[in-house]
Formats: C-alpha cells, sequence, structure tokens
C-alpha cells in the first residue's frame, strides 16, 4: 500500500491530500446540515406542546372563572340569577373540548 504513494508524482500527492481533506469536509458538512434539521424539528415540537400547554392553562383558567360564577350563585344571596353558559359544548372549553381544534 506504501508503494502505491511513492510512485506517485507530488503534485498528484497533493492534489490526493486536498481530495481527501474536501471529502472529510463535505461529510462533516453533510453531518451538521442534518444535525441542525433535527435541532430544528425538535424545536418546533417543544413549541408545539408549549402552546397546547398554554392553550390548556388559558382553558383551565376558564373553566375555573366559570365555577367561580356558578358558585356565586349558591353563596351570594343577591344574586337571583344565573348569567354563565350551562351547556358542555357550548361554554369555551367545551368549544374546544368538542371540536376540531382540540383533535389538532
Amino acid at each position: 500500500m506504501f508503494h502505491f504513494f511513492t510512485v506517485l508524482s507530488v503534485g498528484r500527492k497533493v492534489l490526493l491530500g486536498f481530495g481527501v481533506v474536501l471529502l472529510l469536509l463535505v461529510l462533516s458538512g453533510g453531518q451538521s446540515f442534518f444535525g441542525v434539521s433535527a435541532i430544528v424539528s425538535n424545536a418546533k415540537q417543544v413549541i408545539s406542546g408549549n402552546r397546547l400547554d398554554a392553550l390548556l392553562t388559558q382553558k383551565e383558567v376558564d373553566h375555573l372563572i366559570w365555577s367561580n360564577k356558578l358558585q356565586q350563585v349558591f353563596i351570594n344571596p343577591e344574586i337571583d340569577r344565573l348569567s354563565v353558559e350551562t351547556n358542555d359544548h357550548k361554554c369555551g372549553f367545551g368549544k374546544w373540548l368538542y371540536g376540531p381544534e382540540r383533535e389538532a
């Protein structure tokens, strides 16, 4: 194998060296590209998960506000009528829970 290098001229040895370096550079660039692509994909999943967490938190807060308004009817004698949505499919949480957004 070393005999192969001894018969090459200096110019061919230099070209071979540059070729090997260029090949390593291309392989390293390809690996970096695919690595960054994977990081971007993972970041998109994290962002999507964070949006879902924020949405669920907001829906929970909306439900607690609804529950508080309902509670006031029973504990506050000055309130004599219910002013909240009682249909579980029409309130804010119900629209989301039973609608196409949740499935997405």
